[in-house]
């Protein structure tokens, strides 16, 4: 029940809308429980374009996951990663950028906010040519070795 308030609290905190003089108020949470363990909170990019959610985090989070910004619809280029394996035969080869994550990334940095990373390869959030020769839908599915180097990658 206690780590449930805890979260509901988080939540609010983070997406609810408290005003910055009533969040001043709120004692906070990564201090409160720095011995025992990270406190923290998924963070979609639009938190880090808002001076006082960012401050709100600065105050009450030790650690941070992006929200959705390193799913594959994200950070894989799926342009790049077809014309890669076209000239290169290498199936394995996928194009990969983090630029969704570097407001995250960057924020956590300056302000000594450890990263925990998300999902990489999630059924729901990846296209189905992630998983097709080619990056093509009507080529067949990888094998097992391949879609395993394909993920390494």
């Amino acid at each position: 029940m206690k780590k449930t308030l805890i979260l509901i609290l988080a939540a609010i905190l983070l997406f609810g809308g408290i005003q910055t003089a009533a969040a001043e108020n709120i004692p906070s949470l990564k201090e409160i429980y720095a011995e025992k363990f990270d406190f923290g909170a998924a963070a979609p990019q639009a938190a880090f374009m808002n001076t006082e959610t960012m401050d709100l985090i600065r105050k009450q989070f030790s650690i941070l996951t992006p929200e959705n910004e390193l799913n594959p619809n994200f950070v894989i280029d799926w342009a790049e990663s077809r014309r890669i394996v076209k000239e290169s035969g290498d199936e394995t080869a996928v194009a990969v950028h983090l630029d969704s994550a570097v407001p995250l990334l960057d924020f956590a940095k300056e302000n000594g906010i450890k990263v925990h990373g998300h999902v990489l390869v999630w059924h729901i959030e990846t296209q189905d040519e992630f998983f097709h020769e080619g990056y093509d839908t009507s080529a067949p599915l990888l094998d097992r070795v391949k879609m395993l180097g394909r993920l390494e990658r």
